[in-house]
């Protein structure tokens, strides 16, 4: 790996903080628009109180990732199933832990707002466009073809609606 390793870290962040990280990486998005990224992250991240060394998306650390990363136990939901990793399995030692566990980290929220936007820009540039339209309906379906997510897309719609409204209050 490329990317140095960190210890994880649980990097709580209040409603306002993660919003105005958010906001600045965006530039002036609209109240949709930032309702949108807010609701996602927030889901992604258990509203910002389980998000770990300020990934605002939960976004892997590939082999190629320039960057810090961390190791944390996930799942993932592979062919219809609820599979977990740990960061030390399948023979892996920490560093560099199992590919699957490998997360980005950040020193602080607004490197990990910046490269989250960046990384939706750059790499997940379609789930990018749908989310700048304010269609929370068009911005999952796209998240989950350009393989953002691996849930279902139902549930994962349903919460991002049920925090959209919330954020939008």
């Amino acid at each position: 790996m490329i990317a140095t390793y960190v210890e994880p870290a649980v990097t709580p962040l209040s409603f306002h903080d993660a919003q105005t990280a958010l906001r600045w990486a965006m530039g002036n998005p609209s109240l949709a628009q930032m309702s949108l990224c807010l609701a996602k992250s927030a889901l992604e991240t258990g509203r910002w109180q389980k998000i770990w060394n300020f990934n605002f998306g939960n976004a892997k650390a590939g082999g190629s990732y320039v960057g810090m990363f961390t190791c944390i136990r996930l799942n993932e939901v592979l062919k219809g199933k609820v599979v977990w990793f740990d960061p030390d399995s399948e023979g892996w030692a920490v560093p560099p832990g199992h590919p699957q566990t490998r997360m980005r980290a950040f020193a602080n929220a607004w490197d990990g707002a910046e490269q989250y936007m960046g990384l939706m820009r750059d790499r997940f540039k379609l789930a990018y466009d749908a989310m700048m339209t304010g269609d929370s309906v068009k911005y999952v379906r796209t998240l989950k073809a350009t393989g953002y997510f691996t849930a279902d897309e139902e549930p994962y719609l349903r919460e991002m609606d049920k925090a959209w409204a919330e954020m939008s209050e």
